[in-house]
Parts: C-alpha cells; sequence; structure tokens
C-alpha cells in the first residue's frame, strides 16, 4: 500500500471502499501450518506485541468440546473436521476485537473435504494468513518438523508424517499472504514476524 513521506496514506487512498475491506482483514491474523512449525508458541507472543487476543483453535476444541484424539478416534476425522469448522465460525462471530489465531494444523487441507475448501474461502475472506516454516526446503523443513513431533512424544510415523507433511505444504503456500521461514526459538522468531507485519501493506495498529 502506497504512503506518502508522512507514513500516511494519501487521503483519496483513505476514501476507497476496498481499503475498508483490506482493514476487516486486518483485524484476523490467522497462523497456518503443518503441526510443530510453532503456531502455538509464536501466537501469543505476536498477539501481546500488537495488544491482541491470541486464540488457539486445537485448545478451544478441547476446552469446549472433547480432546481432539479422543474426539476423532470416537467420531471419525470427517466429523471432527466439520465440528472444528462450525467452532471456527462460532469464534468468529463472537469475537469482535483484533485477534491472532492459531489455525489448527488440518483445517485447510484437502483431505478434510469441502468442509476444507470453505474454510479455505473463509480464512481468505476473514483475515490475513501466515505460513510458518523452519526453513525455505521443504524436504530440511519435513525433518526438523518431524523431530520436533516425536521429541514431544507423539507416536508418528516417519514415512507417513513426511508424506502428510508434504501434500500440506504444497496446498498451504499459496494459501499464505505471507511466509516466515526460521527455525530459531519462538522468543526470536516472534520479534521478525512483528517487523515483517508491521511493514505489510495492511494496518496492524489498532
Amino acid at each position: 500500500m502506497c504512503r506518502d513521506e508522512t507514513g500516511q496514506m494519501p487521503s483519496d487512498q483513505r476514501r476507497d471502499p476496498a481499503l475498508s475491506a483490506i482493514s476487516d482483514r486486518s483485524r484476523r491474523l490467522f497462523l497456518i501450518g503443518p503441526g510443530g512449525v510453532g503456531k502455538s508458541t509464536i501466537g501469543p507472543l505476536v498477539a501481546a506485541h500488537f495488544r491482541r487476543t491470541f486464540i488457539d483453535l486445537d485448545e478451544e476444541f478441547c476446552a469446549r468440546i472433547k480432546n481432539i484424539g479422543a474426539y476423532i478416534r470416537g467420531a471419525g476425522y470427517q466429523r471432527y473436521v466439520e465440528q472444528n469448522s462450525r467452532l471456527f465460525a462460532a469464534i468468529i462471530d463472537d469475537v469482535r476485537e483484533p485477534i491472532v489465531m492459531s489455525l489448527s494444523s488440518g483445517f485447510l487441507a484437502s483431505d478434510g473435504g469441502e468442509v476444507a475448501m470453505n474454510n479455505r474461502t473463509a480464512v481468505k475472506m476473514l483475515g490475513f494468513s501466515i505460513l510458518l516454516l523452519p526453513v525455505y526446503d521443504i524436504h530440511r523443513s519435513a525433518d526438523i518438523i518431524i523431530r520436533r513431533q516425536v521429541s514431544r512424544g507423539f507416536d508418528l510415523k516417519d514415512r507417513s508424517e513426511r508424506d502428510k507433511f508434504m501434500k500440506r505444504l504444497h496446498e498451504y503456500r499459496p494459501l499464505a499472504d505471507l511466509i516466515l521461514y526460521g527455525a530459531e526459538p519462538s522468543h526470536i522468531l516472534a520479534p521478525r514476524l512483528c517487523n515483517l507485519l508491521g511493514r505489510e501493506w495492511i494496518s496492524i495498529s489498532n
């Protein structure tokens, strides 16, 4: 977005109706990506920096409905996808203040079927999406993320997790408005992300 030498948008641009839509999108920052990229650890730091509410969709599901693993075992993955999408919509309807939201790893993945496609449309319309990845090379990213997930005690099968990661990564990249690469700890990555957001064409100020 073009700004003048004072850092302000020209008055003719401020009157442009399209800018209202941009402002609406900037009120919701969505962190997207596979599990293990750091959404739930970086998110609260970014939210605190911009004085926003942080919402972790996975945590909300566990708190309001049921443990995700237990829900999937009992009702099946597709029923979980549908319930998670309804929960997302309810949160968006209820929360009016600017937010940073960490989305579930499979929220936008094609294996969620038509529900996931609708989720993609909603996320694109409602907010600004940030994809987190350890490094640019997808194979190295897969190595790093799988090691993280295994170290957290998840009983993961390396090949199946790698295949899922690669498939989802190819889907996530075109959906992101901004991609942050970095394998550093969250307290280092979060300021980098805040700096990038501060330079974006959207206004992050409340």
